[in-house]
């Protein structure tokens, strides 16, 4: 039924309607054999009204048609009445009747046959009429002075703002180069800066604050300086506690931009992921088109045409379909993970030397589609109906708004989107680090998960810091990248071509596109730092149940003896390390 055109009124083009068994049709209602008229025409006036014709027009031009169109029915007569495209139903007697015939009919134009539909040919006439639609926008721009010139600029740099924009997946891939560097500068001045301002400021308010905020109380301000003296201190004990912790976090963020760039290979796993969603998205919509097309027909009687209706069998397949392409799109994802997290986790237990080209990536994908396709099942088992909740509260929240529910519906449903989006970051953080774990210790799900759990609540001060550091490092690493994109445009039109103006709407359209294409690049980061993390506390957790070589991260080297000399460990790198000796 979809390869088979209809019109206006339902009926399908190319078939004898009068033989098809339509529910709830009138008696009194006759429906036509179209067996000889397979084609679509879609009316220049109405594109809802759909004529079908034995052979699709080869004459006239869309913009005469779409001219005619808006014309008086005096001078659509004078122009297209001898070139009308009509339904076969109507006879010469309605045809007399301009008005109605010009209701249902249409004026030609030039098409061409695609699914048994007449598409519009685009023709030098058709760009000429788009071309005076275009400067008639233009003109219509030009009485607001500023922003037509930040839409001449903008359709005026148009190289230079795509060109800085996409240079910012290159920024993002060299700062991720940088991030080794200063990383940790970056996170100690921000932790040591806090506390220090908050003294300053409680010096501040203590001593000429007395206008702060419009309070012109001495008492308070002394009271609020001792509040900010307070939370100092607090910041100052928490600092010196978990300094050990902090600089375990940013080592583990170093050796995540050491892996992103000796892995260079990763970042081609998306696209063969992106692949993979595209071909299954393809047969799972073909296969709803096959479940819409064998549904019945039925005559609506509101809209006076036949429509299609779907049985409970139908209903059953299209609802299969949909929660099928939930589960299939997170499936993929996840498998994009398995193969940057296996090329990973080789990678950091081989002692984090040489450089993947991308080899390692496609054999973990094989490995994900055999020997962990159990294990990604069942981690997309437990995600998908998460998914398919939070969707049908997108649903119910459109309906609660167009039916103007109560206050009340609107807050349970935002409350219960909040749950569900905060419980779909917490499995999804704890799934991802399953498949790591999968990996490193070639264990399966459900003994994978145990694991995962112990070495994430057995330092949990750890796990909170490094995904609070991490969060805090990509969203400035992604403001930083599209700000050197927006400084690099600007400074080429204020030198190439200085006499331009109104180029600030486009320097914030490359800010914009900056932010999301370095998205691309220092996402595939952030999985680096969980995958990383991962290993480091796997690393660690083996290393404490007796293992006879040190940790493979780049740790603090007295701390590392030490936790060897804990365990009875006894191995030459360990006496050279103690020694200060080369292996």
């Amino acid at each position: 039924m979809f390869v088979n055109s209809w019109d206006s009124f339902g009926e399908y083009c190319g078939m004898n309607n009068s033989a098809l068994k339509i529910l709830s049709l009138p008696k009194n209602l006759t429906l036509h054999d179209y067996s000889e008229y397979k084609y679509a025409f879609f009316s220049a006036s109405d594109v809802s009204n759909m004529i079908c014709v034995k052979e699709c027009p080869k004459n006239g031009t869309l913009g005469a048609a779409l001219a005619n169109g808006t014309a008086s029915i005096v001078s659509r007569q004078l122009h297209c009445q001898s070139d009308v495209i009509c339904p076969p139903y109507i006879t010469d007697e309605e045809k007399s009747n301009l008005t109605y015939l010009f209701e249902h009919c249409s004026c030609s134009y030039k098409t061409s046959v695609l699914l048994n539909r007449c598409i519009p040919e685009i023709d030098g006439n058709f760009i000429q009429d788009s071309k005076e639609f275009i400067n008639k926008v233009f003109s219509k721009l030009s009485s607001n002075s500023g922003f037509s010139q930040a839409m001449m600029a903008m359709f005026k740099l148009w190289k230079p703002l795509l060109f800085c924009s996409v240079i910012s997946i290159l920024i993002s891939y060299i700062w991720i180069y940088f991030l080794r560097c200063v990383t940790g500068c970056l996170v100690y001045f921000v932790v040591i800066f806090i506390p220090i301002a908050l003294i300053f400021l409680g010096v501040w308010l203590f001593l000429f604050g007395a206008n702060f905020a419009g309070i012109n109380d001495n008492k308070r301000n002394k009271i609020i300086a001792y509040v900010c003296w307070g939370v100092a201190v607090l910041l100052i004990v928490l600092l010196i506690f978990l300094w050990k912790r902090l600089r375990q976090a940013i080592t583990t963020l170093k050796i995540a931009s050491k892996a992103t760039t000796r892995n260079f290979g990763s970042f081609f796993s998306p696209f063969i992921s992106l692949l993979w969603v595209i071909a299954f998205w393809v047969v799972v919509i073909v296969s709803c088109v096959m479940n819409y097309s064998v549904g019945g027909l039925m005559y609506d009687p509101d809209e006076q045409k036949i429509k299609n209706y779907f049985d409970k069998n139908c209903q059953y397949l299209c609802i299969f379909n949909f929660i099928f392409l939930i589960f299939i799109s997170a499936h993929c994802y996840f498998t994009n993970y398995y193969a940057v997290s296996g090329t990973v986790v080789k990678w950091y237990f081989e002692g984090q030397k040489g450089t993947c080209c991308g080899c390692w990536c496609i054999i973990s994908y094989l490995k994900a589609w055999t020997k962990a396709l159990g294990t990604i099942a069942m981690t997309t088992f437990i995600m998908t109906p998460i998914y398919v909740f939070i969707i049908l509260l997108k649903w119910a929240e459109k309906k609660a708004k167009d039916q103007n529910a109560s206050k009340i519906v609107k807050g349970i449903i935002k409350c219960l989107q909040c749950c569900c989006c905060c419980l779909e970051k917490i499995l999804k953080f704890l799934n991802k680090n399953i498949l790591t774990v999968h990996q490193i210790y070639n264990l399966n799900w459900g003994a994978a998960a145990k694991i995962t759990i112990k070495i994430l609540m057995g330092d949990i001060v750890l796990t909170a810091l490094v995904n609070g550091i991490t969060a805090f490092v990509m969203i400035l690493s992604k403001i930083l990248v599209s700000a050197i994109c927006t400084i690099i445009f600007v400074v080429y039109v204020r030198y190439v071509n200085p006499d331009q103006t109104g180029y600030m709407l486009p320097a914030a359209l490359v800010f914009v596109l900056g932010f999301v294409l370095s998205s691309f690049i220092l996402n595939l980061y952030d999985d680096m730092v969980d995958i990383v993390f991962i290993c480091f506390l796997a690393d660690k957790d083996l290393t404490q149940e007796g293992s006879v070589r040190p940790m493979y991260a780049e740790s603090d080297v007295t701390q590392l003896i030490d936790n060897m000399k804990k365990n009875n460990a006894v191995d030459t790198k360990v006496e050279a390390a103690e020694s200060g000796q080369p292996e």
